[in-house]
């Protein structure tokens, strides 16, 4: 004979079987949704990364890198001065030269400026410094830069809508 739990999972089991059918119907219209948007709404973001090592660290030779990884002090480490390095990467100077470089797209053709690029959405009636701000402000938010404190390697990463761009 067939214990009371034991029906009572059976009738659970019957009940949940009756609407497998929904839940099946329900799985395949997601998969199908999921890869509408991801082949034809959906637009890539490429990363292009690079690692630096900065030069604050480096003079003290590979034992200090390796003691400074554990939070060693050896004798003769000196404390060098520490670059602002991701502020100077994220600096206005140096980003307006950025936008200032030529580049070559898919997208928009040989040869454009970075600037006509990132401000392509943008009315060009506005004058040329604000366009060069709205520009500088753009590339600033697609670059990320951290720094590894223990071993003072800077990673720098760029984000844009076609592959080659940041590889420039």
């Amino acid at each position: 004979m067939v214990s009371k739990k034991a029906k009572i999972w059976i009738e659970v089991i019957f009940e949940i079987s009756k609407y497998f059918k929904y839940f099946i119907f329900i799985e395949l219209v997601t998969l199908v949704l999921a890869v509408v948007y991801v082949q034809f709404i959906a637009s890539p973001v490429y990363i292009s990364s690079s690692k630096i090592m900065s030069a604050s660290t480096s003079g003290g030779g590979q034992a200090n890198l390796i003691a400074a990884q554990f939070g060693i002090a050896l004798p003769g480490m000196q404390k060098q001065m520490k670059w602002a390095y991701p502020e100077i990467i994220k600096s206005r100077i140096l980003l307006k030269k950025i936008i200032n470089q030529k580049f070559t797209t898919k997208k928009f053709g040989k040869e454009i400026k970075l600037i006509s690029i990132l401000t392509d959405d943008i009315d060009k009636k506005l004058s040329y410094d604000k366009l060069e701000d709205i520009a500088i402000q753009r590339l600033k938010n697609n670059i990320l830069v951290t720094e590894n404190v223990k071993t003072g390697i800077l990673s720098i990463q760029i984000k844009s809508f076609e592959g080659k761009i940041p590889q420039a």
